[in-house]
C-alpha cells in the first residue's frame, strides 16, 4: 500500500502557474510581491469631512504621495528596514517589521473638496483630513410642470 501527499490547493497553484506567463506575469511574483505592504486604515465621516486614518509607523512623511483624482484617493509610499540602512552589517537574529512599498486607493463619495485636502503625521498614524465640499453651491432645484 502506498502513501500518496494530497495538497488540496495545487490545482490552482498549477493553473496559476500555465495562466499567468500567458498574461506576461512571473509567476513567483504574482504570489509574493516584492516589498510590498498594506498599511491598516480607518476611514471615518464626520459631519465636515472625512479623515482617513492609516498606520505607518517608520515612514518618512517626504516619502509619503496623497493624490486625489476626482473621487479616489490614492496614498502610496517606502519604509525601510534596518537590514536596508547603515546598520547592515549588525547581526540580528530576528526580523518581521514589513518593509517596502505601499498603496492604497480609496473610492470617496464626490462631496469631498480636493482643493482643501491636509495631511499629518503624528507617532506613526497618517491622518488625512477631508472636507466635504459646500452643499447647495452648486444645486438647483427644477419644478416640474405637467404639459397638456
Amino acid at each position: 500500500m502506498s502513501y500518496r501527499y494530497h495538497q488540496p490547493l495545487s490545482i490552482f497553484r498549477e493553473l496559476q502557474n500555465e495562466l499567468l506567463p500567458l498574461m506576461g506575469w512571473n509567476a513567483d511574483a504574482a504570489l509574493v510581491p516584492e516589498k510590498a505592504w498594506a498599511p491598516k486604515v480607518d476611514i471615518k465621516e464626520e459631519t465636515t469631512e472625512f479623515i482617513v486614518f492609516a498606520d505607518i509607523p517608520g515612514v518618512d512623511p517626504k516619502e509619503i504621495e496623497i493624490d486625489m483624482d476626482g473621487n479616489t484617493l490614492t496614498v502610496k509610499g517606502e519604509r525601510t528596514t534596518i537590514k536596508e540602512t547603515k546598520e547592515k552589517e549588525k547581526n540580528y537574529y530576528r526580523i518581521e517589521r514589513t518593509s517596502g512599498k505601499f498603496y492604497r486607493q480609496f473610492t470617496l463619495p464626490e462631496s469631498v473638496d480636493a482643493s482643501k485636502i491636509t495631511a499629518k503625521v503624528k507617532q506613526g498614524v497618517l491622518a488625512i483630513h477631508l472636507p466635504k465640499a459646500i452643499e447647495g453651491k452648486h444645486q438647483r432645484k427644477i419644478t416640474v410642470v405637467e404639459e397638456d
